[in-house]
């Protein structure tokens, strides 16, 4: 019998795994659902709880009662802390907890681990996932063959961030960055966590490393046009410097200002765009856009 664990559950990301596993029909008795010590980006612990699945706290900076948490554990999905911006933090912090997590999975008998990465982390992007990179050293090494990893595109939603943030204020709604014209491969979280949910339970790609992005890259100008269409305002674009960047980011407390803007950079240099067709193989449908992804958050937003 196999029992999942994933962690992060109080995430919208985390928390679609979870939902996705008993979708294809993994009983709640046989699913861990870890709920650590970051605050949510989306979903909730009470909506975890009432799947009727095994919650467990565990504080992963902490390896002191991780036993405890992960204890039974048979397969295991990390879905990575992220920021404000959706971006990777560069702080030991996220390592720390990832190799904890790792150690505590290990120790309870997992066979099997699945990691959601970033793009070209062994690659040109080591500079900006340096915690994604160590752990997927990690990963190998401790589980040989038996993982799976899955190194998603930007997600979709951090695109109303630029948007909401510079524009609710009673400013004129406008998107500020380095980068108009950079080319993006995103990837909505319902279909990353959809995804994680079908390779979690049939392991169709093990030992192997997967893109999972959507078809089609998307440009800060994208949205500019995009977000204008779907409110009615007059959305602009200001393309600012790097120092003025950092203060934007900044002002949005955004929790690593340099990994927001090397994030930046790279948008704007195309490091982030991939031509994989991963996505479309493991959901067995085309994936969904970022338009797709965005309509109904923007409309609610704009009420």
């Amino acid at each position: 019998m196999s029992t999942f664990t994933v962690n992060g559950v109080a995430g919208e990301v985390g928390l679609g795994i979870v939902k996705e596993l008993l979708i294809r029909g993994v009983s709640p008795a046989d699913v861990i659902a870890i709920v650590h010590d970051v605050p949510p980006l989306g979903g909730s612990v009470d909506e975890v709880t009432d799947l009727g699945v095994q919650v467990r706290q565990a504080d992963l900076t902490k390896p002191d009662g991780l036993a405890d948490a992960f204890a039974g554990t048979t397969q295991f999905v990390m879905v990575p802390y992220v920021g404000f911006e959706n971006f990777e933090p560069n702080t030991d912090d996220n390592l720390v907890r990832n190799r904890n997590a790792l150690n505590a999975a290990k120790a309870a008998g997992a066979t099997w681990v699945g990691y959601i990465s970033g793009l070209r982390a062994q690659q040109e992007n080591a500079d900006i996932f340096p915690a994604h990179n160590t752990t997927e050293n990690l990963i190998q090494s401790m589980f040989p063959g038996s993982f799976t990893i899955m190194r998603a595109g930007l997600q979709s939603e951090r695109y109303t961030t630029g948007l909401f943030t510079l524009g609710l204020d009673g400013s004129e709604p406008q998107v500020a960055g380095l980068a108009p014209d950079g080319p993006v491969s995103t990837i909505a979280r319902s279909d990353l966590a959809s995804a994680a949910g079908q390779l979690f339970v049939t392991h169709p790609h093990v030992g192997q490393t997967l893109e999972l992005v959507a078809e089609q890259t998307f440009t800060e100008n994208d949205f500019v046009k995009f977000a204008s269409d779907q409110t009615g305002d007059n959305v602009t674009f200001r393309e600012v410097t790097e120092a003025e960047y950092r203060t934007l980011v900044g002002t949005i407390e955004t929790n690593d200002v340099e990994a927001a803007l090397a994030l930046e950079l790279a948008c704007r240099d195309g490091r982030l765009k991939s031509d994989s067709k991963d996505l479309r193989t493991v959901l067995g449908r085309a994936p969904l856009t970022t338009p797709e992804a965005l309509k109904d958050i923007i409309k609610a937003i704009n009420g």
